[in-house]
């Protein structure tokens, strides 16, 4: 349900189901080991919970939240998980200092399908396109688009965009990229379905919002997160009762 938001509680092995409106805890469900990290495979209607530890990943079914068998991860540990956008497979990648590596099966747990040894500190998913991936690492400029080779098998670097600063927050919309930068947002064509046959992302739009900021402690908060909306993105401020907001360029 749109009304219901699922909240790791890693020191019980639960998920609390907490209703928006009263913001009280409607259910819980059984997650595996220490979840941590939620995210969902929408097309098989999963949700898959990270391990405190980076260590595991269990599934779970969203119709009566039936815990799935939990698929433990070899080698070093993951920060994060993203789960597909569509498809009829248990399909998701994992992303951490070491790297990424994907994970695909029409059952519980998935078998690993390609790896890729890349420093990533932040990542989306693509809103097509099941086998693609838009990563950066820590401090890093450059914007990567990766995805798997064909049928399915090996992960590898499709396309590539350098961005004027560090890249700090993104997110993906059904055709384009949004990348935030201590200073920027930068609108990126996502290509799900013609590919980047230069290798090169396609920029669409870069937005200075620093230059419409306030002088002050405002103006010079640090970036905190940012939320992708039907027509416009907003980006939150460390310390700082503002929101700013970013309008979408017109398809």
């Amino acid at each position: 349900s749109d009304l219901q938001v699922f909240v790791p509680q890693p020191d019980r092995d639960r998920v609390a189901v907490v209703d928006l409106v009263s913001l009280r805890q409607v259910d819980e469900f059984d997650a595996g080991p220490a979840p941590a990290y939620l995210s969902e495979d929408a097309g098989m209607r999963v949700l898959l919970a990270l391990s405190a530890d980076g260590s595991s990943v269990t599934p779970v079914d969203q119709y009566g939240f039936r815990k799935l068998p939990t698929a433990n991860i070899v080698g070093d540990p993951a920060d994060t998980v993203e789960g597909s956008n569509r498809g009829r497979e248990i399909d998701y990648y994992l992303y951490g200092p070491s790297g990424i590596r994907y994970y695909k099966s029409p059952w519980s747990p998935p078998t690993e399908h390609g790896s890729l040894r890349m420093d990533v500190a932040v990542s989306a998913g693509d809103g097509a396109q099941v086998t693609r991936s838009y990563v950066a690492s820590h401090n890093g400029d450059m914007l990567y688009a990766v995805g798997s080779g064909r049928g399915g098998e090996g992960l590898h670097v499709l396309a590539s965009a350098r961005l004027p600063s560090p890249i700090r927050y993104l997110g993906t919309d059904d055709t384009r990229i949004y990348a935030a930068t201590d200073r920027e947002l930068v609108v990126l064509e996502t290509a799900s379905f013609t590919g980047f046959p230069d290798g090169t992302i396609p920029v669409i739009r870069v937005t200075n919002y620093r230059a419409a900021m306030p002088a002050g402690p405002v103006g010079s908060a640090s970036l905190s997160g940012m939320t992708i909306g039907p027509h416009r993105v907003f980006l939150t401020l460390s310390g700082a009762p503002y929101v700013v907001s970013i309008a979408k360029p017109h398809l």
